[in-house]
């Protein structure tokens, strides 16, 4: 091949695969002091299903840019699909295709993809992998995106906010209020607990802030269920179930699942319904029936009759426990 010319329309050799193309620079030496701006073009191909062209620039795109450039350029606009295209130079050392980039064509009237620094050039220069006998190669292929999967972005690595903040709740670290509920004295922080408490958000920081640094609840709130609550705002968890009998769970979820419709926790009372579809004894089915349904709660009402129809021999229990005399007629269907 001739030394280069000034003209920017230049054309290097390339050889075609069903998947990919590979555009050779030979003698690359000739080429590399070409200026910034100035291309070196493969021509159009076919692949993938599509025309294209690669467009390589040695002396880089931007003025006195120490990379060198690839484009890939879309000749047909008919993109429907969504294409992805990985450009790679060819490296006759261990690794075959090194310096790997890629795109993905996603929308239709998108017809180019670069890379404005995809090497410096003193690395190509300086590696005897990639400039084998004086000759460059880079290779790109083309294939349609079928798995949507893989055009989502990567999954954050995993978080471990709710991990720190119970840490400071265990710790009392910065804690700035104390609850007081049934007697027993918990430190908090006001910021979590205005996020996550709407019922107290006025009382720990709007307008009709209490400027104490101690709240007390209602007697009515026992400890051990405020206790969990705060477990939940903290934690974005249940507490971790006891070693004692289901219908003890069960008791606890119902005690939690009331709590969570007076602190308006949408989360809580969800993860309490699930805790109580599951959790179904003949001794405790219709107290979570009658508070189901006091909570307007169908999804746990239907869970109690699916239990009891599939367990008649359990039937018996469930009228002789107290929970069943408090059921108003309109829910005589259980009986």
């Amino acid at each position: 091949m001739a030394p280069p010319s000034s003209s920017s329309n230049l054309r290097v050799a390339i050889q075609q695969t069903a998947s990919t193309q590979r555009l050779t620079i030979q003698p690359y030496s000739w080429y590399k002091g070409m200026g910034s701006g100035k291309p070196l073009k493969s021509g159009k191909f076919t692949l993938g299903g599509h025309l294209w062209t690669l467009v390589f620039y040695p002396g880089g795109y931007y003025p006195n840019s120490p990379y060198v450039a690839v484009f890939l350029r879309l000749e047909n606009n008919l993109v429907m699909e969504q294409l992805r295209v990985v450009a790679a130079l060819v490296d006759g050392g261990a690794d075959p295709h090194s310096r790997r980039v890629h795109h993905t064509f996603r929308k239709e009237g998108e017809i180019s993809c670069c890379f404005a620094e995809y090497a410096r050039q003193h690395d190509i220069m300086a590696s005897p992998g990639y400039l084998c006998g004086d000759r460059l190669v880079l290779e790109c292929a083309v294939r349609l995106v079928e798995d949507n999967e893989e055009l989502r972005a990567p999954a954050p690595p995993p978080s471990d906010l709710q991990r720190n903040l119970r840490r400071m709740l265990k710790g009392g670290a910065g804690a700035d209020v104390t609850i007081v509920a049934g007697g027993r004295r918990f430190r908090a922080h006001r910021c979590v607990l205005a996020a996550r408490l709407p019922v107290l958000r006025a009382q720990l920081c709007g307008p009709m802030r209490d400027s104490r640094e101690v709240i007390e609840l209602p007697d009515d709130v026992a400890p051990e269920v405020f206790a969990a609550v705060l477990h939940f705002i903290y934690g974005d968890a249940l507490p971790a179930p006891g070693r004692g009998e289901e219908a003890d769970d069960a008791r606890g979820a119902q005690r939690l699942l009331a709590a969570a419709d007076l602190y308006a926790l949408d989360g809580l009372s969800r993860a309490c319904q699930d805790m109580l579809c599951r959790c179904v004894t003949p001794c405790t089915a219709a107290d979570t029936y009658a508070l189901a349904d006091r909570l307007n709660m169908p999804r746990v009402k239907a869970a109690v009759v699916e239990s009891l129809a599939v367990n008649a021999d359990g039937m018996e229990a469930v009228k002789a426990s107290a929970g069943f005399q408090q059921l108003d007629a309109e829910d005589a269907a259980l009986a």
